[in-house]
């Protein structure tokens, strides 16, 4: 949505001395430079092996690290540059996308003047005919409607479209087709619909790893859990740690499916795990949580044992974590 103004394609900037991080699984390079010209890395090294133009800028990053801007794939802001620049830009993270909240939440950054990361939106999330956040949601009421709102948003600059949990399966499967059409993917947000269901009627995204319960949870708890959450939507936030602690991954004879699925379809995994987390020396933590907790992790460590894509997506605030460090 705000793409940086592209620097001088002549100037020339070397960053001196800091330990070098690929983000290719590379080994730290010590004492490291990196030349810049443009918008280009022309070279990257150990400091004796790289040629340093004389008339570089010189950025000394002595005692510090130098590494790929980071991406957040989930974070949530409105109406103001604080958070993603205190939350985001000065803890290095580059890009975020804002998955699900309506473009007016963005007007005053997309307008501000300040340096900003690169802002990605979904816009207002798909829901169903009764949706949970009234004033985020697309209430979608038929298939025809769920087409048009893809177009919708992706005219006005959406690169993903994210579909909420009231959504049904018919409809997540139209704004699939039609987000496929547009050349985006569908990211889910799952609590009544199974996760290998909307995977298989294109969904490209999985928020959060409690989207996955219902498909890896014993039959007649995942049908108590949708009954309990169809009648009262508020109260998936009791039931997920009951559906998870209940679930042994050890005898879930549709984990290894779902792993294939997500692997095959190349389907991307943002757990936001950190919103979920209960430890056994928290105060309040019941064992019900921490089991389920625990359980969640388990199976993220079987995503990434597979094979799958696992990306981070912060959710901007995590109970353990200080102000502005969620990611």
């Amino acid at each position: 949505m705000n793409p940086p103004a592209e620097p001088n394609p002549e100037s020339l900037i070397a960053i001196i001395g800091g330990q070098l991080i690929d983000g290719h699984g590379g080994q730290p390079i010590e004492n490291a430079v990196v030349v810049i010209r443009g918008s280009k890395i022309v070279a990257a090294g150990p400091q004796r092996e790289v040629e340093i133009p004389e008339v570089a800028k010189m950025i000394n990053a002595r005692g510090l690290s130098i590494l790929p801007g980071l991406i957040d794939t989930h974070f949530h802001s409105r109406d103001g540059v604080k958070l993603p620049i205190e939350y985001e830009l000065q803890k290095g993270i580059t890009s975020f996308r804002d998955p699900g909240h309506p473009f007016k939440y963005y007007i005053i950054p997309l307008l501000s003047k300040e340096t900003l990361p690169r802002i990605f939106l979904c816009g207002g999330h798909l829901d169903g005919i009764h949706p949970i956040h009234r004033d985020q949601a697309i209430r979608v009421e038929s298939v025809k409607h769920a087409k048009q709102a893809v177009g919708w948003h992706v005219n006005r600059g959406a690169s993903a479209i994210k579909v909420y949990f009231m959504l049904p399966l018919e409809h997540i499967a139209a704004t699939c087709e039609a987000a496929n059409e547009q050349g985006v993917i569908v990211t889910a947000h799952l609590e009544l619909v199974d996760a290998d269901d909307a995977i298989r009627a294109g969904v490209r995204g999985i928020e959060h790893v409690t989207s996955f319960g219902t498909v890896l949870a014993n039959p007649e708890d995942a049908a108590h859990f949708k009954t309990e959450v169809r009648a009262d939507p508020n109260k998936r936030r009791s039931m997920r740690p009951w559906l998870w602690s209940r679930i042994d991954l050890d005898n879930a004879p549709r984990l290894q499916p779902l792993l294939d699925l997500i692997v095959e379809t190349g389907t991307f995994v943002s757990p936001t795990i950190g919103i979920f987390e209960a430890r056994k020396v928290e105060k309040y933590a019941t064992e019900e949580q921490v089991r389920g907790f625990q359980t969640g992790m388990e199976f993220i460590t079987h995503c990434h044992e597979a094979g799958a894509k696992i990306v981070v997506g912060s959710h901007t605030r995590s109970p353990f974590a200080d102000s502005g460090y969620a990611y």
